[in-house]
């Protein structure tokens, strides 16, 4: 791969990666291992491989929203345009371009065959001589760079409303997986309404403890005191 154009750098597609490759969380995670890892460093792997997974919608829908932007940026000031001719006769244009789905970071079109610009019939006739048509004087015509933007500006429109579209499906998938969770809190929930509490058994009493009999030998004894002092 190429120099890195900072015009066409994001942020959060950092995290997602380019094509077949492999995402910025799933490096982190795959950095390195530990044999026996200690009990608070298992915690908070675990919570951050939840929180990526229960979040990945979302942060699919940033990285996609984070490269429409890119890519508008990109159309509204087109710049560094480049030529080229393919198989003789035909100009191909291309320009830096943000895409997540190819590995060149640029956008290529068609722009015309020299034909066309030779002749005095087409839209845009620049020379009656087809060897008048070098990539230098078409770089330098205004007309014909001009042509050539438009040309990449509506391919790049096109890739757009692509995203647009996998956008608005994005956004469709989080509507949906919002309405599950609120659906299964409330089913929870009711759930743990119906349910009967367990009824406390009441506490078992203690039998009355019995009243010792007086000894029969000690009353004889009071009675015998009684008739001395009679």
């Amino acid at each position: 791969m190429g120099r890195v154009n900072r015009d066409i750098e994001g942020a959060f597609v950092k995290l997602f990666g380019e094509t077949n490759e492999v995402t910025a969380y799933e490096s982190f995670l795959n950095r390195f291992e530990i044999e026996n890892p200690p009990q608070l460093l298992k915690k908070y792997t675990k919570l951050y491989k939840d929180y990526v997974n229960s979040e990945r919608l979302k942060l699919e829908r940033i990285c996609l929203i984070e490269e429409i932007i890119l890519q508008m940026r990109t159309r509204e000031t087109i710049d560094n345009v480049k030529l080229a001719f393919v198989s003789g006769n035909y100009v191909y244009a291309r320009c830096p371009y943000y895409r997540r789905d190819t590995l060149s970071k640029d956008v290529r079109v068609l722009v015309d065959n020299i034909k066309n610009l030779t002749s005095p019939f087409s839209n845009i006739h620049l020379s009656d001589n087809e060897d008048d048509i070098t990539i230098k004087f078409l770089e330098s015509n205004e007309t014909f760079m001009e042509y050539a933007k438009n040309k990449l500006k509506d391919s790049m429109m096109d890739i757009i409303k692509d995203n647009i579209k996998k956008l608005n499906d994005i956004e469709a998938a989080i509507v949906l997986q919002e309405q599950k969770k609120e659906a299964d809190a409330k089913k929870a929930a009711e759930k743990k309404a119906t349910k009967k509490p367990v009824a406390k058994k009441a506490p078992t009493k203690k039998p009355a403890a019995k009243k010792k009999p007086v000894a029969k030998k000690a009353t004889k004894k009071v009675e015998k005191a009684e008739e001395v002092f009679a």
